[in-house]
């Protein structure tokens, strides 16, 4: 990707002057551009860069969304193909929306974070498990929501020096013992 914007003013300005032109991440690319002649600019320079070293962009894998007013067309080209138009997608597992919404990722959000403590209700109901040991659970179990949520809460909680069973007193958490 550097060698695709090196020589180019590609990309959105930031208030201090500089741009952003992509977001990166494995095999995952996200261009940014303020206008649709600048986007075909950059995706055509990046199509080109790729196939110099055997890769190809899978025209039916990429999508465009608009946040702001772009004149005219809002097709981008790749391969040949007019790639698809969308208001929202997901990019790393996070939900994108052209408003500026979150309410959409939040929303899978907890739902992932609901079914995984729907699945520890066993845990939750065993009458031979401590409830220490259930905070603890608590405390660790790893879900997109509750990871750092959870995490930072406990670990706040532990610095202060409570016990678990002092934090489930404090917090009205007596239902999670056996």
């Amino acid at each position: 990707m550097h060698k695709v914007v090196e020589h180019s003013d590609a990309g959105i300005g930031w208030v201090d002057g500089t741009k952003a032109s992509d977001l990166d991440f494995a095999d995952d690319i996200a261009l940014l551009e303020d206008s649709l002649h600048n986007m075909q600019l950059l995706t055509t320079a990046l199509e080109e860069e790729a196939s110099r070293v055997g890769l190809y962009i899978n025209p039916d894998k990429c999508k465009v969304m608009v946040s702001s007013s772009w004149s005219g067309s809002t097709d981008v080209h790749v391969q040949g193909s007019t790639v698809e138009v969308v208001d929202e997608f997901c990019y790393l597992g996070s939900y994108v929306a052209r408003n500026g919404s979150c309410e959409k990722d939040v929303r899978v959000r907890i739902g992932k974070a609901a079914a995984i403590f729907g699945k520890m209700k066993k845990v939750w109901r065993n009458k031979h498990m401590s409830l220490e040991t259930k905070l603890r659970l608590y405390c660790i179990v790893d879900s997109p929501l509750w990871r750092g949520v959870m995490a930072s809460f406990c670990h706040a909680e532990q610095k202060n020096g409570s016990s678990p069973p002092q934090v489930a007193k404090r917090h009205s958490w007596h239902h999670l013992e056996g």
